[in-house]
């Protein structure tokens, strides 16, 4: 019974590490189009200020616009990765604790109030 307890959160550490290791390669790629269509806005605009100014700004804020939905992609990405960490991390522990070694979670003892008055049925 307890194995197939420990089989199974090692499956789920196993999805959600994969999972981790998935959205930490989409949040480099999301990272480099910020840079690119930061940069890019910038060169549009200096570039084509000469010729046009309309479409040095129409072009400029289209890239803005990429730069502005990559940033909110990317905060929503890092939550969500962030997010599998931690049920890695549960899982972990409940594999550890599932072995009997229980030192991953906290003991407690700030909730002990020595001068209470159930302090001795604890």
């Amino acid at each position: 019974m307890i194995n197939k307890l420990i089989n199974q959160y090692e499956d789920n550490s196993q999805k959600f590490k994969q999972l981790e290791h998935a959205s930490q390669k989409k949040l480099n790629k999301l990272a480099f189009t910020r840079l690119l269509s930061f940069v890019l806005a910038i060169l549009f605009f200096s570039l084509i200020l000469k010729h046009n100014l309309v479409i040095a700004l129409t072009s400029s804020i289209c890239f803005l616009i990429i730069f502005v939905f990559s940033i909110i992609k990317y905060n929503k990405l890092k939550i969500l990765k962030n997010h599998y960490q931690k049920l890695k991390e549960i899982n972990y522990l409940e594999i550890t604790a599932l072995k009997g070694d229980f030192s991953g979670f906290a003991n407690g003892k700030e909730f002990i109030n020595r001068s209470g008055l159930f302090y001795l049925r604890l």
